[in-house]
């Protein structure tokens, strides 16, 4: 056996040493690779070849009131109407699928259908919005027949749904909801009235919803004459200045009227209620109910309202 000079030995070593170094820097180096002793293990993302890993949501992120937890989740059928029907009008729909055909053949029914583009178990989402509140929905396909998971009518439930009304908005639905309670509450005021030519308007009540006010009014018909009415107006006017003198009224126009449609012909009693939005008026003007005849010199009748009516005027909720 030769003998190794001390040369030679001392360049060994010195390739040994730099071969470690390598292999010490490529485990450094690698992005799936990480050290760790023996009691702890860290998991790295999985690598891919020309993707970052995804990054993970801020800590910040708040969970949503309609997420993938909580939304309501129904099957329809495949080339099949389904109806949803909504307890008031429906202002806005979104279908995130193309495939899927709907419209609206009444303000508060919404109907679709999937066609032929979708498949077994594809999914949509239908999203309705009315004046009070949002609701969505998670549609599944199929084309199963007799299937009693399948619906052909959702009933949206106002309960489930999520309110758009954060400030006290009275929409259509809760002002009739408040109507009829208003005309089953026991009549407070006796005095606020006018009688003339057989007929009798009466204010009724004055409630306070929120920042709304509500009137309620009937109108007696104690002849054999129909009152054809043409028109009921509000305004505000000067308390000490003549009923005809009309320089100085300001119109009111209410938000809602629970007798809506054509003006009726009254042979005996009508009574209607109207909501507006909160006012005010100084102590020398006067609130006026003016209902008004079709005919020519049709019969007119106003009642003044004095605005310690209004202050005095319960809550109804």
């Amino acid at each position: 056996m030769k003998q190794v000079t001390l040369p030679i030995l001392l360049l060994l070593l010195a390739v040994a040493a730099n071969a470690q170094k390598l292999a010490t820097r490529k485990v450094a180096t690698n992005p799936v690779v990480q050290q760790a002793s023996a009691s702890q293990y860290v998991a790295l993302p999985e690598h891919v070849e020309g993707k970052s890993a995804v990054p993970s949501p801020p800590a910040s992120l708040k969970e949503a009131e309609v997420n993938e937890g909580n939304i309501a989740t129904y099957q329809v059928g495949l080339q099949k109407t389904t109806h949803i029907i909504s307890p008031e009008p429906i202002l806005y729909v979104d279908i995130s699928n193309p495939y899927v055909e709907g419209n609206l053949p009444e303000k508060n029914i919404f109907r679709f259908k999937p066609d032929t583009a979708m498949q077994e178990g594809d999914e949509f989402q239908v999203t309705l919005v009315t004046e009070q509140y949002v609701m969505a929905y998670r549609l599944y396909v199929t084309s199963a027949v007799g299937d009693p998971r399948t619906a052909t009518v959702i009933t949206v439930k106002p309960g489930d749904a999520l309110p758009t009304n954060a400030y006290g908005k009275v929409g259509r639905q809760e002002f009739d909801r408040l109507a009829f309670r208003a005309y089953a509450a026991k009549r407070k005021l006796f005095n606020v009235t006018h009688k003339t030519d057989g007929m009798l308007l009466s204010l009724n009540n004055v409630f306070v919803v929120g920042d709304y006010l509500m009137f309620d009014v009937t109108l007696h018909n104690h002849t054999n004459l129909a009152f054809d009415l043409e028109d009921v107006r509000f305004k505000l006017r000067d308390k000490h200045l003549p009923k005809a003198h009309v320089s100085q009224d300001i119109e009111l126009t209410p938000i809602y009227g629970f007798q809506q449609g054509e003006a009726p012909v009254i042979k005996d009693k009508w009574r209607n209620i109207y909501l507006f939005r909160k006012f005010t008026y100084p102590g020398e003007k006067v609130f006026t109910i003016e209902v008004a005849e079709k005919q020519v010199s049709g019969r007119k009748l106003t009642i003044d309202i004095d605005y310690k009516r209004l202050l005095e005027a319960p809550i109804l909720n």
